[in-house]
């Protein structure tokens, strides 16, 4: 039997090196994305709750028949205030509609 023994240059022993920093330069960078992402859907988040409210403030406001603070909402009133405009506020609850999807 034989035995082979290999070595590596100074030159292969760099290049394996520089791959190992390409791999630890590549996580980190992934990693920092990773938090950019997050940090930018807790943005969204955050957003999305403050129209959210804001819209809801609007519905009721325009709904109210009295200055007294409302704290419930029937369906008819909300039916009629989306007829009567707030469609134009709100168009994307149609998105809520999936039959009208074009799937």
């Amino acid at each position: 039997t034989t035995t082979t023994t290999t070595t590596n240059t100074k030159e292969e022993e760099d290049l394996d090196d520089d791959d190992d920093d390409d791999d630890e330069d590549s996580f980190v960078e992934t990693d920092h994305a990773a938090a950019l992402s997050l940090e930018a859907i807790s943005h969204l988040i955050d957003d999305a709750d403050a129209a959210a409210v804001t819209l809801a403030a609007r519905v009721f406001a325009d709904t109210a028949p009295t200055t007294l603070p409302r704290t419930d909402l029937s369906f008819d009133d909300f039916a009629d205030w989306y007829t009567d405009g707030g469609f134009q506020l709100a168009s994307w609850f149609e998105l809520l509609d999936l039959y009208k999807w074009a799937l």
